[in-house]
Parts: structure tokens; sequence; C-alpha cells
């Protein structure tokens, strides 16, 4: 099935209406971009542009006319294909969530809009706001229930915009798909350990790159081609699909007893699915253990760093952390560098005097230039 009803089709669509109908909209289909990306510049110069009566592009909505429709998942009458920053950004306006600046004024009179929004707007400027109200957004309606066409859309529709690797698999609809964003909403290892946001899914990314990790039963290559293939190898729910989640996040609770909110620890990715095999493999030891060991290393790598003959292994461990930090041997090499200093730390309950050791042990280490 899949029909498109061009502009007007079904009625003019103007502000007022949409936002009547708001709740509705789902905001959140399974191919969407996280909110919040746009700047507060460029939300005001769009309520500008309503204002002036300048045009904007068109929106594209998923019109549920089936209610058993597949695509679905949130039981609304429409989804955002393409055009959910505006509508965002025009809603939290009549929500009154910012003010304009003084890059914003109506042309016609030279009226400078500074510090209105738009309850101070319908008080002093009710013509403006009213035209606000009016203004008729140019919606196109498609009716479908083709995954593959609907994600073959949203990814023309943004082709202007650079997705990140990220938004491209987040497009693909998918049970392993689904699974990741209730994990990453609810698991509070995304919610307060991780020091870094989740724009343009980032969140998402790392959950997949560890979701493989277990999947693969290992450190391999992180690439996109092996995530998408693997994104796209479980789309349906399985019983394998869903026991591979639960042993994830099985992994990830012990994640949560071993770090801190805003752990510094935690402030990059790179390094995470190094960790992640690492507290898989250490699922029993005490977490209070696990974390004073982890912290003792990130200390002493931060001291070689600061010395003239640094320390060649936890040197090269910074340099896998920069650079190719996805590869397979990358991910082995800090894996083992971390094993070597657990070893030790086991033994003695700290990391004074690991190097002394490690240095005599650095010849059947290997050679660097094999990773």
């Amino acid at each position: 099935m899949y029909k498109i009803y061009p502009i007007n089709e079904l009625g003019k669509q103007t502000v007022s209406k949409i936002y009547e109908n708001k709740d509705r909209i789902d905001f959140a289909p399974y191919y969407q971009r996280y909110g919040g990306i746009w700047s507060p510049e460029k939300k005001k110069l769009l309520i500008d542009t309503i204002i002036n009566e300048f045009d904007i592009p068109k929106f594209y909505f998923n019109y549920f006319i089936e209610q058993d429709n597949p695509l679905n998942i949130n039981d609304k009458l429409y989804a955002v294909i393409d055009g959910k920053q505006r509508l965002q950004a025009i809603f939290d306006f009549l929500d009154n969530k910012y003010s304009l600046d003084n890059s914003c004024k109506i042309i016609e009179s030279d009226t400078s809009l500074r510090n209105y929004d738009f309850e101070k707007l319908k008080i002093e400027f009710p013509t403006t706001a009213k035209k606000i109200l009016s203004y008729v957004l140019d919606v196109v309606f498609i009716v479908t229930d083709e995954d593959s066409r609907l994600e073959e859309m949203f990814l023309r529709l943004n082709g202007g915009i650079a997705l990140t690797n990220a938004e491209k698999r987040n497009a693909i609809n998918s049970f392993l798909n689904r699974e990741i964003r209730r994990i990453i909403i609810e698991n509070d290892f995304f919610i307060n350990k991780v020091r870094f946001k989740n724009p343009r899914f980032q969140h998402n990314d790392l959950l997949t790159k560890l979701l493989y990790v277990e999947y693969r039963d290992g450190l391999v290559n992180l690439g996109n081609n092996e995530l998408e293939t693997f994104v796209r190898d479980n789309a349906q729910e399985d019983d394998n699909a869903v026991e591979l989640t639960q042993r994830t996040s099985e992994v990830l609770s012990k994640f949560n007893e071993v770090f801190d909110d805003n752990d510094m620890l935690l402030k990059g990715k790179g390094v995470i699915p190094v960790y992640y095999q690492f507290l898989k493999e250490n699922l029993q030891t005490d977490s209070t253990f696990l974390k004073s060991f982890l912290q003792e290393f990130e200390n002493l790598r931060s001291e070689n760093r600061k010395v003239d003959e640094q320390n060649n292994m936890l040197q090269e461990f910074d340099f896998f952390n920069q650079q190719g930090v996805h590869r397979k041997k990358s991910l082995e090499f800090r894996y083992r560098v971390l094993n070597l200093f657990f070893d030790f730390f086991k033994e003695n309950e700290t990391l004074n005097g690991a190097l002394d050791r490690i240095n005599d042990e650095e010849d059947s280490f290997g050679n660097f230039d094999d990773y």
C-alpha cells in the first residue's frame, strides 16, 4: 500500500489546526532522529519567517488511515516523516518555552520583537499572533504500510543534512532498534552514568556496538557495515534476539554498580566496548574492587603522560583510544593491557609498582606494530 495525498488535498493545514492535533501526532517513529537538535537561533528564525509570511519547506506525515497499520507502533493518527524539528520549534513557541530576540522583527513596520514570547505577542500584537496561528503549512500525507518505502523516503528527504551512520541505522525498522530505544530510555547507564549526551544517536550507536560485542561473544570490528548488517539481521523478534538484549542488559547492570553518575571514566565512547568485555568477564567480582582498579588504572595512565620516558604499553593504550578505536586489533590490544594490569591489581590490591613489573614483561607482550 502506497499513496500520496498532495498539499491541501486533505484541507489546509494551518499552524493552529496542527497544534490542536499535536497529541495525535507521533514525533518519535522508529526512523526519526531525537528532538532538540535545533539551536535557539534556528527556532527564532523560523518564527520570524512565519511572522513575515515567507515560505518554509514542506512537511511529510505518514497518515494512518488504517489503525492496524504495522508501522503505527505508537497508535497515533499521524507520524512525522520530515519536519519534526520545525514542528517542535513552532509548538515550543506557542507553549511559551522561549522568547524572540533582536534578530526578529515585523518587517512591514520595522518593529522589534525582542523578548516577546507568544503570550506577550497575543497581548501586544494580537494580529501578528493570529497570523502565526493561521499560517498554512505545506503538508504532504503519505499512506503506506511498507517500511522499506518509508525508510527510503526518510533518507532521501534528509539527504542534504549529512545523516550520521547511527541516524541511518536508526531508520531501519527492526526489533533490535526498538529494543535499543527502550533500553536507552529505561537504563540508568544511559540516563545517568555516561558523561556524553545523545545528540544524533550517540547512545544508540554505543548500545548497538555493545550488543554486537555480545552477539559475537568477543571484541570484533565495530564498523558501520558490520553494525548495519547486524541490525537488519535482527529485524524480527525471536528468542535469540530477546536473549541477546537480556544478556547485554545484565552487563549494563554491572556497569551501573561499578560506575558513578556522570563518571569521568565514561566521558568517551571509544573505550566503553573494552570496559564491556572486561566487566562481562568479571560479573561475579566485587563492583567496588573493579571500580578501584579502573580508577587506579586511569590515574596511572594520566601520570604516565606527564613523564619523559613513558611506559610504551600505556602510551599505545592512549593512542588506540583515539585512533582506530573500533577496529578489532585496537580493541583487543586495550583489553589485553587492561587485563595485564588487573592481574597485578588482584595480587596486590594496588597498582603501585605495577610499571616496574610491566616494563619487565613488555618484551613478551608482543609487537605493537601487530596491532
